[in-house]
């Protein structure tokens, strides 16, 4: 009851009985020492903090004011934690710019399994042919497919369409684009509320799946990389499937 989280279109001022809060980088640098100190919070937890050094959606809004922010936040008497499951050099890059910085690392074994497995194409035509076989035949198998991709509406409906060619039975099937510029359709409320995939087949998703959301179904899952990605977002994705291997 102590704790709030600034997410989507909530405001800092809705929080004035919190003397905690949540927000990821993007939403820290907005914040001023003022407001904060008014509404009398004394935390802030900073979530996926690794995106100010890794993400390039945030990396040019964040990275200049972010250490500053920090700086003010921490002077004030705000204490400031950041939260990574996947760390980098964000670390540090802090500690260049002279913050007091305390390390707490926390290992949490998980009940399921992950495995990677790597291909080589000679062509982009042997890629595009193999993975319209490969969600194909997962679908197929009973399998939900994740798609991370930021190549843009006209690529997701050329592998949608290429994927319900291919068996008949997939023609109907539920295809979303989970994206900021979709983020108002039904299927990516569900996702985006309750982490509710059950009436989607295939789920594109640009970066913005890749943080902050956990998916809660519990069946069988794949996903499926089209484009080059760093090791990272291999694992930022794969944790989002927290309850199934």
């Amino acid at each position: 009851t102590d704790f709030g989280c600034l997410y989507g279109n909530k405001r800092i001022t809705e929080y004035r009985n919190k003397t905690k809060f949540c927000c990821t980088p993007n939403n820290l640098i907005t914040l001023g020492t003022d407001i904060l100190q008014s509404l009398g919070i004394k935390y802030i937890f900073v979530d996926e903090s690794h995106t100010i050094i890794g993400d390039a959606e945030y990396r040019h809004l964040v990275m200049g004011n972010f250490c500053s922010k920090l700086k003010e936040f921490i002077r004030a008497g705000i204490k400031v934690i950041l939260l990574s499951g996947s760390p980098l050099n964000e670390f540090y890059y802090m500690y260049d710019n002279d913050l007091d910085l305390r390390f707490i690392k926390v290992k949490k074994e998980s009940p399921y399994e992950k495995t990677l497995t790597i291909k080589h194409y000679e062509t982009k035509e042997d890629k595009y042919t193999d993975l319209i076989n490969d969600i194909s035949d997962a679908l197929i198998a009973g399998y939900k497919c994740f798609v991370p991709t930021n190549m843009g509406d006209l690529y997701v409906k050329k592998i949608s369409n290429s994927v319900k060619l291919r068996y008949p039975e997939l023609s109907t099937a539920s295809i979303t684009y989970y994206t900021k510029n979709h983020s108002s359709e039904k299927l990516n409320e569900d996702i985006t509320i309750d982490g509710n995939i059950d009436n989607a087949n295939i789920v594109f998703a640009g970066v913005s799946l890749s943080v902050g959301v956990d998916i809660n179904y519990t069946g069988k899952c794949r996903i499926f990389f089209p484009d080059r990605v760093p090791d990272y977002n291999i694992e930022q994705f794969s944790a989002r499937l927290r309850k199934t291997d």
